[in-house]
């Protein structure tokens, strides 16, 4: 799978907001949304001399409630393109704000690069 093939499928989930970057997971206001960040990056040695890079995204569902139709949505999706990431849950309670409930996997995908 390619980043952009990753995006896709993110946006293709219904009533979720997508956002590209860790900062994001700091808006409020925003529920259920969808935020994903790089977070290793591996080469692939196997492609002879022209390497690609093998890259590790976060992706974090947020929403005011546990299971979520975005996070069920989301799974089902990942589902039906043969993906069985391992899900992560915690409840949030900031300092300021009310609490919401994270979920979160990580997907690798190859990206060229320089």
């Amino acid at each position: 799978m390619t980043k952009t093939e990753l995006s896709k499928i993110l946006k293709s989930v219904p009533g979720a907001k997508v956002h590209e970057g860790e900062a994001a997971m700091e808006s409020s206001g925003e529920y259920p949304k969808i935020v994903y960040w790089e977070t290793v990056w591996s080469d692939d040695m196997s492609s002879g001399s022209d390497y690609d890079t093998v890259v590790t995204y976060q992706i974090s569902v947020v929403d005011r409630k546990p299971r979520g139709a975005a996070l069920l949505n989301l799974r089902k999706i990942l589902k039906a393109n043969e993906m069985h990431p391992v899900w992560y849950h915690e409840r949030v309670k900031p300092d300021s704000g009310p609490a919401y409930y994270h979920s979160y996997c990580s997907l690798e995908v190859l990206e060229d690069i320089e």
